[in-house]
């Protein structure tokens, strides 16, 4: 049982003045109060990591074992690859395992009204007192280095053109194609999550640091969330970017509200997850809550739907999250020959990008992102990828665009982007 208190910190000072004494941070932060909660906490019991796609099942003893924690963690886009039984080419040079959770006892969450601490180890009282009177909490401006491009227009084009073939063919009907982007930083990982949160005041961010890399992901994207056993999945697909002024943002929303090809893609998409959704639900509870609303972002605009079903009383909901694994929103349709085929065109392997990265709360409730708009952090090196929805309607530059589009709020060097 956990008991509880109520302190006066803010979140955004915590996590500035994190060090190595806390092991694992894991943090998530949302802009609004549709998103996740707002959660800190760090120095595990206990951690899982899984290299090996036959081992799923320690996953699932491990978060039984921990019920009445709180579990936070990230699955693989690779462990997708795997359990499809997709020869893939592909290697991860990060080295990072499919599957990585924690399971930790003691948390604090924040809100609007008030900030709680639930714990079961009185240390971690005085831990949080001990980080929040560390040094004075003062916003730092951190100097971004400009992401480059690595794959040039020329090349993707020429991907684009084997893609558009390949629905021409039938193989699929539409399909998620991304690249990467490099930076570098030498700024602590909490601190360069903080820096872009002001560009990126999304509803699904979370930062976790890990032993040889940390995780900071900016995400818009809720791949599933379980509460009172009622699962709902929110796909996007259909992305413009915002304007300059509030004339262009009216202009801008009502191109893409019109967009028959982008509705197309988002209807394609959302069928996909009803029918993901349709195989771990009860017969007939399987609702489209709503086709198409419009989310707005710092630079973008996206549409996006929700499904909702209730879980087969057989299943758990980490079980569920697996099942429905990799979110049919970053792959295609179908599900699995999209994703043969991102793996024969792109050039690198995804890792956590397109992932799903999230949290399990001691009462069994679980909410988990899509990882996109997510930086992989290891030494120096920041590994950030952008993609987009590709089908027979779509165009080279409006795609290619797209992509870059994503990744204006992390500033992109458009010095390789037309080679």
């Amino acid at each position: 049982m956990f008991k509880t208190i109520s302190i006066p910190f803010q979140p955004e000072q915590l996590i500035h003045q994190l060090n190595d004494r806390e092991q694992s941070p894991f943090f998530t932060w949302s802009n609004t109060d549709q998103g996740w909660k707002k959660i800190l906490a760090f120095n595990p019991v206990e951690s899982i990591e899984i290299f090996n796609h036959n081992e799923i099942e320690k996953l699932f003893e491990f978060v039984k074992h921990h019920q009445g924690h709180l579990i936070g963690g990230f699955i693989n886009y690779d462990l997708g690859i795997k359990t499809k039984a997709i020869a893939s080419t592909s290697t991860d040079p990060l080295s990072m395992p499919l599957i990585k959770f924690a399971a930790y006892r003691n948390f604090v969450e924040f809100n609007y009204h008030e900030s709680k601490v639930y714990y079961q180890d009185s240390e971690f009282l005085k831990q949080i007192y001990d980080i929040n009177e560390r040094s004075a909490f003062v916003s730092q401006t951190i100097t971004r280095c400009p992401f480059k491009i690595n794959l040039p227009k020329k090349q993707y084009e020429k991907q684009f053109e084997k893609i558009i073939e390949y629905i021409k063919s039938g193989d699929i009907y539409q399909i998620n194609y991304t690249h990467q982007l490099t930076g570098q930083s030498e700024n602590r990982g909490n601190l360069l999550f903080l820096d872009y949160l002001k560009t990126n005041p999304v509803d699904f961010a979370v930062f976790f640091g890990c032993e040889h890399y940390n995780i900071i992901s900016l995400s818009p994207e809720r791949f599933i969330s379980i509460k009172d056993r009622e699962i709902a999945t929110y796909p996007i697909k259909g992305t413009i970017p915002r304007g300059k002024t509030p004339a262009e943002d009216r202009i801008n929303k009502k191109r893409l509200i019109s967009s028959q090809k982008e509705q197309a893609e988002l209807y394609m998409i959302t069928d996909l997850l009803r029918n993901d959704i349709g195989e771990i639900s009860e017969i007939g509870s399987v609702k489209v809550v709503y086709k198409k609303r419009l989310q707005t972002l710092a630079k973008i605009f996206h549409t996006y739907s929700k499904v909702t079903g209730q879980l087969k009383r057989n299943l758990t909901g980490i079980e569920a999250l697996i099942s429905m694994f990799p979110g049919g929103s970053i792959t295609g349709c179908p599900k699995k020959r999209a994703m043969e085929i991102i793996d024969e065109l792109e050039d690198y392997s995804r890792g956590v990008y397109t992932g799903s990265i999230g949290y399990i709360l001691p009462n069994g409730d679980l909410d988990f992102n899509i990882a996109i708009r997510t930086i992989i952090q290891k030494g120096n090196q920041l590994n950030l990828s952008v993609g987009g929805g590709i089908t027979l309607h779509s165009t080279l530059d409006s795609e290619f665009e797209e992509t870059l589009s994503k990744a204006k709020s992390f500033q992109v060097s458009n010095e390789n982007s037309n080679q």
